[in-house]
């Protein structure tokens, strides 16, 4: 069976915006079957979303794949099977729609697939660990290491504080930005006090950037007694 990257158009029931939704490393079956299909763990292993589980008593989650934070593909169950429907795009289509990648163009090795609490994550070494991302969703507490890996369990039964939740702190710490306000560059005198240093100080630059300032600006801080009169 061959191996394939594939399209196919979506389009969003609320919005009517539609789209072409890249599925990688899936196999073809060209026309031998009338739908698709997809593998919604492929999907989790690229960090997206499926909630594919129709006994869900989350009343506030319904089945769907979250495309972004704004898009939420909405999904469908007819007996066993859960669903969405697409249509085959045309040349047009695929140059106009906007693309939205759902799985990896890496190769698709299922047999390999770690996935959180199987045999596989736990032949994993301390010393083979890499941080891919930062999940934040910390309310749900989905995704935590101590509900992965052994060490971080025993880490978090002991004082609450394991390697992901130090990074998420060390991380939300980092304030970056600063406030500045620039006051009016007038002047009642008949020379200007603006030097470089005062220019500095009004702006929060360097003394060269306050130099350039000076030298790109029109207004020289001057009042000339030439008609036409001009401050």
């Amino acid at each position: 069976m061959p191996i394939a990257t594939v399209a196919t158009a979506w389009s969003n029931p609320l919005s009517g915006e539609s789209f072409i939704l890249i599925i990688n490393e899936v196999l073809y079956f060209g026309s031998s079957l009338d739908h698709s299909l997809v593998n919604p763990n492929q999907l989790r292993n690229f960090r997206i979303d499926v909630y594919d589980n129709p006994y869900d008593r989350d009343p506030d989650r319904s089945m769907g794949i979250m495309l972004s934070e704004t898009y939420c593909l909405p999904l469908r169950s007819c007996g066993s099977t859960i669903y969405f429907s697409s249509w085959f795009p045309t040349d047009e289509e695929l140059e106009t729609y906007r693309h939205i990648v759902l799985t990896s163009d890496r190769p698709w090795d299922p047999q390999n697939l770690v996935m959180p609490g199987g045999d596989l994550a736990e032949q994993i070494l301390d010393d083979d660990r890499f941080v891919q991302q930062v999940n934040m969703r910390i309310a749900q507490g989905d995704n935590r290491h101590h509900k992965i890996y052994k060490t971080d369990c025993a880490l978090h039964s002991i004082d609450g504080i394991t390697e992901q939740i130090l990074c998420e702190r060390m991380i939300n710490s980092v304030n970056i930005g600063c406030t500045r306000q620039i006051t009016k560059l007038q002047s009642s005198s008949r020379h200007s006090i603006f030097s470089p240093e005062l220019v500095a100080s009004i702006f929060g630059c360097g003394i060269g950037t306050a130099k350039d300032i000076l030298a790109a600006t029109t207004q020289k801080g001057i009042r000339h007694s030439v008609m036409p009169l001009n401050r």
